[in-house]
Parts: C-alpha cells; structure tokens; sequence
C-alpha cells in the first residue's frame, strides 16, 4: 500500500468526506488481507430441501380448500399500476414501495413483452393469475416478488441479482421447508412456489439444483395422484407442462407430464369463429411420406400460423387458449423425438422437427427477441440439421429453416456461427432480396407480425456479410 498522507478540513465535514475518510482508514487496517463472503444467494440455497417428507405421508388435502374459487381473490381487469391495485386486496405481506415498485416493473414492461399483442393476445388473463398466486399466502408473496425481481433485473437492469430478490428468495425458502412438512406440502400453492424455485434455478443455468427442484415436483404430482387431479386449477396446470417442456429442450430427455388437448383447442377456436381448417392445411404440405405423427403436429402449425396471419382486429384470443396450443404440439413434438435421442429421422424429417420446436418457441417465453433461459441444445440440433446437406436437394424448406433458425439464434449469446453460414447459403443459391426470401419462407409455417421484422434483420446482417467477403 502506497504510504501517503490525506488532509482532511474538519470544518466542513459532510457525508461524502465522512465516507473518504472511512474508506481510507479501512484501507490501512485490511492491507494484505482477503475477504471471501459467501453470497446470500448461495447461503439462501443451502438451507436443506425436505422433498423426502413428503415420501413419508400421502395426507390428503383438504377438498373444501381444492374447490376454493380463486375469482374471488382478485380482480381480472389490471390496472395500468399493478402496485394500487395490490393496496386494495388481502395480501399476506406489507408491500414495501419499493417492493411495488418491483411488481409494476414486472407487469408494465417485462409480462406484457411476454405476450405478443401482435397475435391478438392480451396479456390480462395472465396477469390476474399472477395477482391471485401472489396474494395466496406469505411464501407465494415472497417467492412471486423474487422471481419478479429476477426477471427486471436481466431484462431492465445489468443483469446481476440485486438484494432485494436475494432477501425475497431467502425467505420463500425458509417458509417452503417448513411447509413440505406440514398439512400443506401438497396444496396447489406449494406446486405453484416449486415451480417458481425452478424457474429460479433455470435463469441461473444452475442443473443440479435445477433437478432436485424437479425431481420434488415430480413426487408431489404423483402424491397428488397425477397431473389429471390439477384439471380445476387451469393456469398451474399449464405452467407445470410449460415447465416441463422447458426442462426436456434444456436437457434432451422426455417429457413427465405429458398433455395434448389440441382437439378441444380446434372446437373452442371454430365456436368462436376463428378459421381452423385441416383440408386448406394438409394441402399446404409440400412433402409426402412424412412420418404420420409428425406429419399431424405440422398440420396443427400450419394453421396455428393461419390463424395469426388472419386474426381479426376485433378478436383476442384467450391465454389459457394460447398456452394449450404451445403445450399440446412441442408435447408431441418432444414425445416424436427428444432432443438427445439417438433415433434418427430423414434430414427433411430432421428439419420439420427442430423447426417446428423453434417456430412455437418463438412464440413464448421471450422479450424483445430475449430470452431469459438457456437452450444450447436447441441451438446446436440446428446446426446440425443445417449442417447436414439439406439444402443440396430442399431449397426452400432449408431457407425457411436458416431463417425461422436466425431470428432463434439472434437470442442466443454465442449465436455469431449462424451469420456465416447465411451468408454462404444465400451466395450458393443466388438470392438477391428479401422478398425472394419472403416468398420461400411464408411456404412454411410463418407469421408476418412476428417473424418478418425478425427475419429481415436476419437477412440484412446475413446479405451484407455477403457481399463483403
């Protein structure tokens, strides 16, 4: 340490000399030591998990407690600021200002990104599932404000875990443990925080703690006596398939929680009016001998994209509608062929597959074209698929792949290998323009309101790379 003097005027001593003067004096007395403290993230998480308790009891839940009418614990209209609306309804925690400042945050510029208007989606639906599971009991509070705080802090701050999600998480874990010990440790509230706990883990990449979390909720259901006992509770049935899908395209396994409802989704969008037709889709499909099981999910893609492309104006469409179409196809597209299964299909069947997941992953779980969870995996079978000699024979379904696969790998942190294997592929073939492109691509599943600004970023970066090497 440099031995040098500070003179200090003590006549005019304020806060900020007060500080330099402490910070200089700790300077001395700590030179030549190191200070390691353990983050609070990281003693937060070592507090034991008791999933095995629940190894040791099947208490039923009580039925009076299943059958609650969660309508009646908050409003489905939200208000422009979130945080009003939280002072006029029961809540198990005294909200800070800053801790509302942290939910109006969340809901103003983070869910409703979440949730493309563009499509005819209004976010409102989702919102009041996130205010009811909030306003459950203190752990939820906690954990629903942590995982909220995650979230601003990746998507508006500089990405680092600030305290206050680091306190909120400490807490729901504290309150978890001794809940999965009790009279509780089943209810749809604690399947609900588990659930957030992963979601947790998954924006940390953290695997290990990741699997247990999963491994927990994995038993619970099956204590619960299966995904179909949740069937009154819509929205943490969802989440839960969600998640799952989640975990196998981070992982390359299976799906647990299997669930395709597709067919009633078809009768709900046709009583409604919205144009679902399956003769128009099947003769859209430019290639034969398809496997039948994947040869039905690009039927039901095609006319998902149908169907955004032709969305009246005066029309939303329902969340939970949304949400069962995103969980019943990538359902049966990870059941035709997880991502680490050796078996093999065509390079054309290869293609349908990893672009039909990546077409309805574009759907959800993004902001801004963001995405706050990793999927190398995902990233990697399409430079493989891309890579495997297929646009030698399969221009067009090779370019709707390189760029349904551009705007997913603009997400991605080390997505730099795709801009130089556009640009070869666009010099190979001769395309000149964007409308060219366009043409080729709207031949497959695409849907202008979300993909086209995409893509044409996509194509502007890749053309001029072109033509500069």
């Amino acid at each position: 340490m440099d031995k040098t003097f500070h003179f200090v005027d003590t006549t005019q001593v304020d806060g900020s000399v007060r500080k330099a003067m402490r910070s200089h004096v700790m300077k001395g007395k700590n030179v030549g030591k190191t200070f390691r403290r353990p983050s609070r993230l990281d003693i937060a998480r070592r507090q034991p998990h008791v999933y095995a308790a629940l190894l040791r009891s099947t208490r039923a839940l009580n039925e009076e407690e299943n059958s609650a009418n969660p309508e009646s614990l908050c409003p489905t209209a939200i208000a422009r600021n979130i945080g009003n609306v939280f002072l006029t309804l029961p809540h198990p925690l005294a909200l800070t200002s800053d801790a509302l400042k942290v939910v109006n945050q969340f809901f103003i510029y983070v869910a409703q990104k979440m949730y493309p208007s563009q499509l005819g989606l209004s976010s409102d639906d989702a919102m009041s599932v996130w205010l009811r599971f909030m306003c459950t009991d203190e752990a939820a509070s906690h954990c629903s404000i942590a995982l909220m705080q995650t979230c601003n802090d990746f998507f508006i701050g500089d990405g680092a875990s600030s305290q206050m999600a680091l306190h909120h998480l400490s807490q729901t874990f504290t309150l978890v443990n001794k809940r999965l010990q009790s009279n509780e440790a089943l209810s749809d509230s604690t399947l609900g925080i588990i659930l957030l706990l992963m979601l947790q883990e998954q924006i940390r990449n953290a695997k290990l703690e990741t699997r247990i979390h999963y491994e927990g909720l994995r038993k619970m259901i099956e204590l619960r006596g299966g995904l179909g006992q949740l069937e009154g509770n819509l929205p943490l049935l969802l989440k839960i398939c969600k998640t799952d899908i989640t975990y196998a395209l981070q992982n390359g396994g299976p799906m647990i929680f299997f669930r395709d409802r597709m067919s009633e989704v078809r009768n709900t969008l046709l009583e409604r009016g919205f144009d679902f037709d399956r003769l128009s889709a099947a003769s859209a499909i430019r290639h034969t001998g398809l496997n039948p099981c994947l040869h039905e999910v690009l039927l039901d893609v095609i006319n998902v994209a149908s169907l955004f492309n032709n969305i009246p104006t005066d029309q939303t469409l329902r969340i939970n509608t949304f949400e069962e179409i995103i969980v019943s196809i990538l359902s049966r597209l990870i059941r035709f062929r997880p991502l680490q299964s050796s078996k093999r299909e065509s390079n054309i069947e290869a293609a349908y597959h990893i672009g039909l997941i990546i077409f309805m992953m574009t759907l959800f779980l993004q902001y801004d074209n963001r995405r706050i969870l990793e999927y190398d995996l995902v990233s990697l079978c399409l430079k493989d698929v891309l890579d495997s000699g297929l646009d030698e024979q399969e221009r067009d379904l090779t370019l709707w792949l390189m760029f349904i696969g551009g705007i997913w790998v603009s997400g991605d942190t080390d997505g730099g290998w795709f801009i130089s294997k556009a640009r070869r592929l666009l010099r190979r073939l001769s395309i000149k323009s964007w409308r060219e492109v366009h043409n080729s691509v709207r031949k497959f599943p695409w849907i202008d309101a979300l993909h086209d600004r995409l893509g044409f970023v996509v194509w502007n970066l890749a053309y001029r790379e072109s033509q500069i090497s």
